[in-house]
């Protein structure tokens, strides 16, 4: 991903929000910069939803839209060379 590129997860399942929200907080590559708890409480502007979103709303889980940003870190570079743009 290219610096300042948004990696937008979205899950109403919580252990996978815990998780990844552990991992991606533990990364020097993204940011995760919420003004307010609506941040993540509420879909995107333009979402269309999906059918299990739907689904898990009419079971009463509450969907977790988790936006980060790529930062400036560079990434290490692996064995075969940089990762591929």
């Amino acid at each position: 991903m290219r610096p300042g590129a948004e990696l937008r997860f979205a899950t109403d399942i919580d252990d996978n929000a815990g998780w990844t929200l552990a991992r991606l907080l533990r990364s020097p590559h993204f940011i995760w910069a919420p003004e307010s708890a609506s941040d993540w409480q509420d879909p995107w502007r333009g979402w269309p939803g999906t059918r299990y979103e739907a689904k898990a709303l009419r079971e009463g889980r509450k969907p977790a839209y988790f936006t980060f940003r790529r930062n400036q870190a560079p990434v290490a570079q692996g064995p075969n060379g940089p990762p591929a743009a």
